[in-house]
Parts: structure tokens; C-alpha cells; sequence
């Protein structure tokens, strides 16, 4: 049986993200190889395992259960989207320093707007990091 769960952890803070993760995503075709991991990651979709790590976030784990290649694309899509939120901001920076507005300013406006939020609105040097340049490298290699 195969099973994809792609990791969602930030360089830095691998650790911490594996147990305090927003989203476990689980892909195969087997129920069998599915209910394997459900049980193998039932304590932190729960959060019931022992930590010392304080504050201790309360919120269950949301679970996606799908089909191999639909829980590979969410991975690739997740990183798609945030390195797009970067080149977004930093584009809006260029305006910025066009007009006379200030970047910093600007992303805090949009950043409350739930939709959007503040995260990864940051202006700078662009992407990069071990996943944003690796995914989309792979996408030309399919």
C-alpha cells in the first residue's frame, strides 16, 4: 500500500510543526494503509500526546483524507500559493516606492483582511528555502 502525507513545516521550526501542525493530510487508494495512519497520528490531530512545550495550542488537528496524487497537489499548491503571496508583496513594494506609500503600512492594512492575513507579507529579497524552489522546478519534470 501507498501513502502520501506531505510534511507543512517551516525551516527553523520543524519540529514544533510536526506535532503542532495546522493540517495532516493523508493520501491513498487502501482504507487499510488509511486507518494505519489516522491511528499512527491520532495524538496530534487530538493533541493528546505529553509536551513541555508551553503555550500549548488547544485546537484539534483538521485531518484531510483523499487519493495520492490530490494530497501531493495540495503540498505543491500550499507552497505555490505562499511563494505567490511573496512575489505579490514584493511587487506592491516596487509600487509603493513609486508612489510615496509605505510598504510595511500597506501589507498591515491588507494583512487584517481574514482572507488575505498577515503571514508571508513580508517585502524582500523574494523566495527561496529548501520547498518554494523545489516545487517549482518539479513541475516541469512531470
Amino acid at each position: 500500500d501507498v501513502v502520501s502525507c506531505p510534511e507543512f513545516l517551516r525551516e527553523g521550526s520543524a519540529i514544533y510543526d510536526v506535532f503542532f501542525t495546522d493540517r495532516i493530510v493523508i493520501g491513498s487508494s487502501s482504507k487499510k494503509a488509511i486507518e494505519t495512519m489516522k491511528k499512527l497520528y491520532e495524538p496530534i490531530i487530538n493533541q493528546t500526546f505529553e509536551t513541555d512545550i508551553k503555550p500549548r495550542p488547544k485546537n484539534k488537528v483538521s485531518l484531510v483524507v483523499t487519493d495520492l496524487t490530490s494530497a501531493e497537489m495540495i503540498k505543491y499548491a500550499a507552497n505555490s500559493f505562499l511563494a505567490t503571496k511573496i512575489s505579490f508583496i514584493n511587487e506592491i513594494s516596487s509600487i509603493c516606492e513609486k508612489v510615496g506609500a509605505d510598504v510595511t503600512k500597506v501589507a498591515d492594512g491588507i494583512g487584517l483582511d481574514k482572507r488575505i492575513g498577515r503571514e508571508f507579507l513580508d517585502a524582500g529579497v523574494g523566495w527561496g528555502g529548501s520547498c518554494f524552489p523545489k516545487v517549482y522546478y518539479q513541475k516541469d519534470s512531470r
